[in-house]
């Protein structure tokens, strides 16, 4: 009989919990971001088209907050005041809007029709896409 040597198996258990909770919670973070961007670009999309502003500055105020970052309206002039959000959004939030005095009645009661609504309700497909798609990553 030959003798054999004997393999050792060595197994080694990790806990990655922690790890794999704060990836998570990074994508959560890159997903909000990433469609308050794309939420910024359609609803000033849907202020053109509709021909909702004379000026300019509700389109250009359109801004969005999550929990780490505020994001500033496009183009304000600077002799205009400071119509983006501010702000901090809470855990897992994303915040959209403007702080235009008449923002809200624009969206309320404008002939040419509402564009916070439609831009968030009739573009959920894209905002599930986007979280998809960093969830894949």
């Amino acid at each position: 009989m030959k003798s054999g040597v004997l393999n050792m198996l060595k197994i080694n258990i990790q806990d990655n919990s922690k790890k794999l909770l704060g990836e998570t919670e990074e994508k959560k973070e890159k997903i909000l971001y990433m469609i308050g961007l794309e939420w910024q670009r359609i609803v000033t999309k849907i202020i053109t088209e509709k021909k909702i502003v004379d000026t300019g500055r509700l389109r250009a105020s359109m801004s969005f907050i999550t929990n780490k970052r505020q994001v500033k309206g496009t183009r304000v002039p600077e002799t205009l005041p400071k119509d983006y959000l501010s702000g901090r959004a809470g855990k897992d939030e994303l915040i959209v809007g403007s702080n235009v005095e008449y923002a809200e009645k624009n969206e309320l009661t404008n002939r040419k029709g509402d564009f916070l609504r439609p831009s968030l309700l009739e573009h959920t497909g894209v905002y599930q896409k986007i979280a998809d798609s960093v969830f894949k990553e």
